[in-house]
């Protein structure tokens, strides 16, 4: 089906929620396969997709009924998250150990030895979660409700299910767009290291509605993207090394391999924080939202 911007709301969400429920049960196929570290970030972007789908989309539908999808594809998610941590912090750790010798080296690879039991159980967790899940049964309640849209007896909180995607898409792309440059100013100070998560997540949400809605992107949606794309890969790589050093403190490192390695990754930081600091100044945040405002 065509969706453009003229499409009545309620048949646009009907088709745009059935597009990511596709990549979302394709990806968790494919993870069922081996359950490799690259399907399994495949899926966990395809089930933070879906989410944010269904968060746009939720005034069309009864509250209620996006309840037992929302929870369990949140659930899942958390789940891949696990597992997709440890899959990246095993990957620095191993990487650093390589370059270390003596205590530190010796240190490093108790600290990858642990992270790969972590993995494990998080690999088990998550099969098991996807088979008490069933494919089968989560498709049935994904058709069963994302195809009976609210037409009628409307709540408070619905949206008018026959406005147009295109009036829709610039409300709700605003939305999510304030909620990002509110963060900006306090994520610009380098200690604050909570805003600066907050920001990231913040990011990921719009950017993620900009690609449900990227069918009535004009010229300019790719640069646009890549810039957010930018801003979270950035702010990502801060958060890891976050991550990164709370792990070391946690490890019970000899207290000159704590400092050696701890010191290594404040380097890191400190220079991907310059970076963001860069890209704040080149590419302002609050430009990239007017170069939205201007698409949709």
């Amino acid at each position: 089906m065509k969706i453009g911007a003229g499409t009545p709301l309620w048949v646009a969400a009907r088709a745009l929620l059935s597009l990511r429920q596709k990549e979302f049960f394709r990806c968790w196929q494919q993870v069922q396969r081996g359950f490799e570290a690259e399907p399994i970030h495949d899926l966990r972007v395809a089930s933070r997709r879906l989410r944010e789908g269904l968060a746009l989309f939720a005034p069309c539908y009864p509250a209620k009924a996006l309840v037992h999808i929302t929870r369990r594809v949140k659930g899942l998610s958390r789940l891949l998250g696990d597992v997709r941590n440890a899959d990246e912090a095993l990957l620095y750790f191993s990487c650093l150990a390589e370059r270390q010798d003596g205590p530190t080296a010796a240190a490093l690879a108790s600290l990858v030895a642990g992270l790969r039991k972590e993995r494990e159980r998080g690999a088990s967790h998550l099969k098991s979660a996807l088979e008490s899940l069933s494919l089968r049964v989560l498709s049935f309640y994904f058709k069963k409700t994302l195809e009976n849209p609210c037409l009628f007896a409307l709540s408070p909180d619905s949206a008018d299910p026959f406005c147009t995607i295109g009036s829709f898409a610039r409300q709700t792309a605003g939305e999510r767009l304030s909620l990002v440059l509110v963060l900006v100013p306090q994520a610009s100070d380098e200690a604050d290291i909570a805003a600066q998560h907050q920001l990231r997540i913040a990011i990921k949400h719009f950017r993620y509605r900009l690609e449900i809605l990227s069918f009535l992107a004009t010229g300019g949606y790719r640069e646009i993207v890549a810039d957010l794309k930018r801003y979270q890969e950035l702010l990502g790589r801060m958060h890891d090394r976050d991550v990164f050093a709370g792990l070391v403190r946690k490890a019970g490192f000899p207290p000159s391999a704590e400092r050696s390695v701890l010191a290594l990754i404040a380097r890191e930081r400190q220079e991907l924080y310059d970076e963001f600091l860069v890209l704040l100044k080149d590419t302002p945040l609050e430009g990239i939202g007017e170069r939205v405002r201007s698409l949709l």
